[in-house]
């Protein structure tokens, strides 16, 4: 018979010809779930979970500590990365991120403000991510020795804040001769920065004539106390310095700090690389932190890429760079040797928001579509579904990127393609299906300003309002989660036949009806019916070249067909 039929159904690729897609593609498919090859609707958004006054920056899962169960949301109200946790066995289950004047700072687990299901970094609980050096040098002075041998020493000091991070030492003081059983009174005359949690300094002295003249650890007091007493000089014994010679002390730990400086007070981003090291970007420079050390950032850890960077993505042990003109891997021996990977194809990065990961690939938004990068390979997502013009009318530089049941999801706003381009809502979010056979990509109408995906059960939940009220709704609920089916289009290719012919009749073959039906003959709508079951039903008579059939409604499709008469649809359906 002459007819046409689809069992199986396919999203859009709007790059084609509509006249020249595969016989289950569509030319639209708003809010379908395409997932088995059925034609089903998606579920409204869920109940609210939390109202706010305003549309987060950033928004994260956040899992508690003392419970490791899922316990809300960390959000900030500008662009920013929450590194949760880096270090093992952190007793203060710490915090770090950016905040909007590019200074690195650090919070806890417990003064995090709750408000519904989002928390939030309470503002004067949180610190500077830095210990800075002492400014100036300690003075020293001695006194009560009675002994006959005459030493030569000098001290440091470093700061130590409340989670017993070190800074970098003071310059020396200047060389004090003394007597080894003389009492050394070293004064701190150095201020220190009340924002960076300062409790401690650290004293450490140097012996000079000794076989290493390094600075060991003497002792530590209490951030406030102006000095303290070296009692504990070395007893030269006649032996050599370093030898068998009877001190009165064993010599203690170097200092380690001398470069642990803070990270620059002007950053762009951090991310953590794994492995307890932080990478930070300023322009058009990476740094590193030390290994486990958050709050130290060695001048010499540092690579210049020579476009500015956009944004940083951890994957597989390397981090991807995204520039305003070139990507690069970064891997090797993170931090102290890195090795810098520049890759061939010049995809500049849109939008920091743009950026998100798929296992070990990164993914984001270029100019010319969605491009992924695995260990230095790269390719174009959406090359083989939107053209280049078709893709800069969805505004792509404002985008979210997203991953959800291993689909691609990009939410855009205001886009400016029209019905003439392909049929997309304005602000809404298309869905990329690649693991099929053949992809295809599908629309959903839903505005959406930021978005999370909580790990532990998969469930994607956004932000959604305007003006001074947003909500946070999980995005495609399932029935068992509170979803309610919503309404969705799903519209066909245009069939085409080589001369003018009647299709007379039709069947939709679905779980449940109603299911609405409108027809095209070339080009024009013809007409409208509101389908009440399985039985095939006759069309009003008309001739054209050219069929385009349109399915919507809230029940799933399993098949239609259509044909030249009730007898050829019966036929072919039992065949």
């Amino acid at each position: 018979m002459a007819g046409f039929s689809v069992n199986t159904f396919g999203g859009q690729v709007p790059k084609l010809s509509s006249r020249l897609l595969k016989e289950n593609l569509a030319q639209s498919s708003r809010n379908c779930e395409l997932l088995n090859g059925d034609l089903v609707p998606t579920r409204a958004l869920g109940s609210t979970t939390d109202t706010l006054s305003a549309a987060p920056g950033t928004l994260k899962s956040y899992t508690n500590p003392t419970t490791h169960l899922f316990d809300g949301y960390l959000s900030a109200d500008h662009e920013t990365e929450f590194i949760v946790r880096p270090l093992p066995n952190d007793t203060y289950s710490r915090i770090y991120y950016v905040d909007a004047s590019g200074q690195l700072r650090v919070s806890t687990h417990s003064s995090l403000t709750t408000t519904g299901n989002i928390k939030t970094i309470t503002p004067g609980a949180d610190h500077a991510a830095a210990v800075t050096p002492p400014g100036t040098a300690p003075t020293t002075s001695a006194s009560g020795g009675s002994s006959s041998i005459n030493i030569e020493v000098a001290y440091v000091i470093t700061y130590v804040d409340l989670y017993g991070a070190e800074g970098p030492p003071s310059s020396a003081s200047v060389p004090l001769t003394c007597k080894t059983d003389d009492t050394v009174t070293v004064t701190n005359a150095a201020t220190y920065t009340n924002d960076e949690g300062i409790t401690l300094w650290r004293i450490y002295r140097a012996v000079s004539g000794s076989a290493a003249t390094r600075y060991q650890f003497v002792g530590e007091a209490v951030i406030g106390t102006s000095s303290f007493s070296d009692t504990s000089l070395p007893d030269w014994g006649g032996a050599d310095a370093w030898g068998d010679d009877g001190r009165k002390t064993t010599p203690q730990e170097v200092v380690v700090s001398d470069t642990w400086y803070p990270a620059p007070t002007d950053l762009d981003g951090c991310i953590s690389a794994g492995q307890g090291v932080l990478i930070a970007w300023r322009d058009n420079t990476l740094y590193f932190s030390e290994t486990f050390l958050p709050h130290a950032w060695p001048p010499n850890y540092q690579i210049v890429i020579e476009s500015d960077i956009v944004g940083l993505a951890s994957i597989g042990g390397a981090v991807v760079v995204l520039t305003n003109s070139i990507p690069y891997l970064v891997g090797g021996n993170l931090p102290s040797a890195p090795s810098v990977q520049r890759l061939d194809t010049e995809e500049a990065c849109l939008s920091r928001k743009g950026i998100t990961t798929l296992g070990n690939t990164c993914l984001y938004a270029s100019p010319n579509g969605i491009v992924a990068i695995g260990m230095g390979e790269m390719t174009n997502i959406t090359d083989a579904f939107l053209d280049r013009q078709q893709w800069e009318k969805m505004n792509p530089s404002t985008c979210r990127l997203g991953v959800y049941n291993d689909d691609i999801l990009m939410f855009y706003q205001n886009a400016t393609a029209t019905a003439v381009d392909f049929d997309l809502p304005t602000n809404g979010v298309m869905q990329i299906r690649t693991g099929a056979a053949e992809g295809f990509i599908m629309f959903h109408d839903d505005d959406v300003a930021q978005y999370v995906v909580r790990p532990h059960d998969e469930r994607l939940f956004i932000i959604t309002g305007s003006g001074n009220t947003w909500y946070l709704k999980e995005w495609n609920p399932t029935l068992e989660n509170g979803g309610v089916l919503r309404d969705y289009i799903w519209k066909s290719k245009q069939f085409r036949v080589p001369r003018d012919i009647c299709m007379s009749a039709f069947q939709v073959n679905a779980e449940a009806y109603p299911i609405n039906l409108r027809l095209w003959l070339d080009g024009a709508l013809v007409h409208f019916q509101t389908i009440a079951s399985d039985e095939p039903f006759r069309l009003p008579p008309g001739r054209a070249k050219q069929y385009e059939i349109e399915l919507s409604g809230q029940h799933t499709v399993r098949s239609w067909i259509i044909g030249q008469s009730i007898q050829d649809i019966q036929s072919d359906a039992t065949a």
